[in-house]
């Protein structure tokens, strides 16, 4: 059995540091972005790409298994 979800992949251009979070909040609280701002662009405008000068986020699946053979 398989299990998707969503993750977001922050991407530091200056650093090419890459990080994957499980959640909006999880990415706001340990970068100190505004939450709100980005429920609006992944959620309400369903935009799958953040960019800017300094970082970029992707919102994308990730794909589980659920059995433990």
């Amino acid at each position: 059995m398989v299990s998707i979800r969503m993750i977001y992949l922050y991407i530091n251009k200056q650093t090419n540091e890459l990080k994957a979070y499980g959640s909006l909040v999880a990415l706001c609280s340990a970068t100190g972005l505004k939450k709100d701002r980005f429920y609006t662009h992944f959620g309400r405008n369903e935009n799958k790409e953040f960019e800017n000068e300094e970082i970029r986020i992707v919102k994308t699946e990730i794909v589980r298994s659920t059995n433990w053979a």
